[in-house]
């Protein structure tokens, strides 16, 4: 039955056509997606592709885990110390290269403070640059506040429903229910 209806498919050579621009649209957009993935070794050249990408999941595998405060105060402390190291300062791209690969490991973390700790729908990259060590504990209590600002701004029923203050907020299929209100 399968084999009849791909038969029927491919008869036509439209079909073919159709089929193989999206095999090349597929490859050319995977090989751009590949290409973009920047990885800074630790002489601080750059590298792109396949093996950038398993060298920067290699690096940010070592702070692979929970995020606790303690996580969060060792990424503040090696922030600072990248910050204040000579190849940070330094006007040579080689050395701040050098500088950077090194916090390539925790990058994701420090986009999380810098989101927490930035108002609602803005962004500053170096605002993990300001943030204080007893900041830190208002982490989670930051990222929870800009997420029912988020909910409250457009989404109100969701806001409920995530922040547990609504009935439906029981089971997963709640979910669908709520999108579907919306509709």
């Amino acid at each position: 039955m399968v084999r009849f209806e791909l038969k029927k498919i491919f008869a036509k050579s439209s079909n073919k056509i159709a089929l193989i621009i999206l095999l090349v649209a597929i490859v050319v957009i995977s090989y751009f997606a590949i290409g973009s993935i920047e990885y800074v070794d630790s002489s601080g050249n750059s590298h792109t592709g396949i093996t950038a990408y398993n060298r920067l999941k290699e690096v940010k595998n070592e702070w692979k885990g929970n995020i606790t405060e303690s996580v969060l105060q060792e990424v503040l402390e090696e922030n600072n110390k990248i910050k204040s190291s000579e190849e940070y300062l330094s006007k040579n791209d080689t050395e701040n290269n050098i500088a950077y690969s090194r916090g390539q490991g925790f990058s994701d973390i420090k986009d999380m403070i810098n989101r927490s700790f930035c108002d609602f729908q803005e962004y500053d990259y170096y605002r993990v640059d300001t943030v204080t060590p007893t900041e830190l504990g208002n982490f989670y209590s930051n990222r929870i506040d800009n997420l029912k600002k988020w909910l409250s701004s457009d989404y109100p029923e969701e806001a409920a429903f995530f922040s547990g203050k609504s009935p439906k907020s029981s089971t997963c299929y709640d979910t669908f229910t709520v999108a579907e209100k919306r509709k």
